[in-house]
């Protein structure tokens, strides 16, 4: 398995799907919770590479909430995927937050746990979009 900090367009789609799917980070600041969860990726990819990784500035646009659901869904599952490198991340309250709208997320478009999906337009959408 390999780790990399995801680019600011995809922490975009992550912080507009933690305040679509949770009511609670729907509360904090989004600038602030991109940040923090930037911070988590980085702590992720040192925990895999032992080095100091830089993370991108971030600054939320609102204009990102209207990207697709299908690419707001990709981009949750790479981020959460980068961070699956140490325990100590994947149990933060906010992975732990993400990880229940993933589920969410997957059960209203289809995506099964052997991984196929059982609309094939929201399959092709799926592998269409852009991953990290």
């Amino acid at each position: 398995m390999s780790a990399f900090v995801v680019s600011v367009a995809c922490m975009q789609r992550v912080v507009v799907c933690a305040r679509a799917y949770d009511a609670e980070l729907r509360r904090l600041d989004p600038d602030l919770l991109g940040m923090t969860l930037f911070e988590l990726n980085r702590r992720a990819v040192q925990a895999r590479y032992g080095h100091f990784e830089e993370v991108p500035e971030f600054r939320f646009e609102s204009r990102s909430a209207a990207m697709s659901l299908v690419s707001i869904y990709k981009s949750l599952r790479c981020f959460l995927y980068q961070c699956d490198e140490t325990d100590a991340v994947m149990d933060h309250l906010l992975i732990v937050r993400l990880k229940a709208a993933q589920r969410t997320l997957a059960s209203t478009l289809g995506h099964m746990p052997d991984g196929s999906f059982n609309n094939p337009t929201v399959k092709l959408a799926y592998d269409a979009a852009e991953w990290g």
